[in-house]
């Protein structure tokens, strides 16, 4: 069971809610509160914030390495293309 009791866990607290692992037991210790409302408000708004900041960034990346992939096997079938292209000559 994680709190926020010092920035440790809370920072424990809020990695296990953005991986949706015990976002459950988190919005029940938060909602304990005197105000439920509170708590529900930040639980979902970590959760959905987080996961869509992390999901953009996660697919940024695999983006990103499948276009320079792609430019890199570009650029290899380029070089093939011209090596065929020249003859190469008899001195």
């Amino acid at each position: 069971m994680t709190t926020f009791d010092n920035l440790g866990s809370s920072l424990l607290s809020v990695f296990q809610m953005i991986t949706s692992e015990t976002w459950y037991y988190q919005i029940q210790n938060l909602m304990d509160v005197q105000s439920p409302a509170i708590g529900f408000i930040y639980v979902f708004s970590v959760i959905i914030v987080g996961q869509f900041f992390l999901l953009n960034l996660i697919l940024a990346v695999i983006v990103q390495a499948f276009i320079k992939s792609r430019e890199q096997s570009v650029e290899d079938e380029l070089k093939k293309l011209e090596q065929k292209d020249v003859p190469e000559e008899d001195e």
